[in-house]
């Protein structure tokens, strides 16, 4: 697998504010408080950033 490469500009045009800052500057939220605390739901989870499955 190879890395995506991108300027911080182009992050920044496909990404949120809250993805940029939690995928690019290593951001977190407070513990227990996502959206996805606790969900268990079937599926293929992906990057936001790349699409890769995780």
């Amino acid at each position: 697998m190879s890395s995506v490469v991108k300027s911080e500009e182009e992050w920044r045009a496909v990404l949120s504010p809250e993805q940029f800052r939690i995928l690019r500057n290593k951001g977190t939220e407070p513990k227990g408080t996502g959206e996805y605390n606790k969900f268990f739901g079937d599926g293929v989870y992906t990057c936001a950033g790349c699409g890769t499955p995780l």
